[in-house]
């Protein structure tokens, strides 16, 4: 195997390591940041699955950073969505109410 190859997140065996790796720092990171174990293994599994599909664009040395940043995106675009959601159901409320 050449010395590249060890660094190449599209081969099967260093996506493993990768993952063996980081999964349960970053599922630790994804749980601080949304409090909710399966909300966290779900968002780390997304982070994981991301990295996959753009394992040829994922510089391997930037790959724990980009990792950790997917999970917090991703935790933050769920508040946010969730915030919308409310603002909806509360709009939606006064509308039937009259209030």
């Amino acid at each position: 195997m050449k010395s590249s190859d060890l660094k190449d997140l599209c081969k099967e065996p260093v996506f493993k390591g990768f993952y063996d790796s980081f999964l349960q720092g970053a599922k630790n990171f994804a749980l601080y940041k949304c409090g909710d174990e399966a909300q966290a293994l779900d968002l780390t599994q997304e982070a994981f699955i991301k990295i996959w599909e753009n394992c040829s664009s994922v510089d391997f040395a930037k790959a724990k950073t980009y990792l950790f940043t997917t999970i917090n995106n991703m935790f933050l675009n769920t508040v946010k969505h969730n915030k919308v959601v409310l603002n909806l159901n509360s709009f939606s409320s006064k509308i039937y109410t009259g209030s």
